[in-house]
């Protein structure tokens, strides 16, 4: 019993990692062909290069990233 508990918490911690990766990756897919794709939520200016290359989903620029 105690090994199915622990087995459940580590899933769980698990998805609530995943979870909001999940939800930028499908925000980014619906953005896609708009024109915010790629411009930083803060700013409205593009995401830099490298950064996309790294994280597709990502939603804000490297300045903003802590934002």
């Amino acid at each position: 019993m105690a090994d199915r508990f622990e087995d459940y918490e580590s899933k769980s911690s698990m998805i609530r990692s995943l979870e909001p990766r999940l939800q930028n990756i499908l925000f980014a897919l619906k953005a896609i062909n708009k024109e915010s794709f790629g411009k930083c939520e803060i700013c409205k200016k593009d995401i830099e290069k490298a950064r996309m290359d790294a994280n597709p989903a990502a939603r804000t620029c490297k300045k903003h990233l802590e934002s």
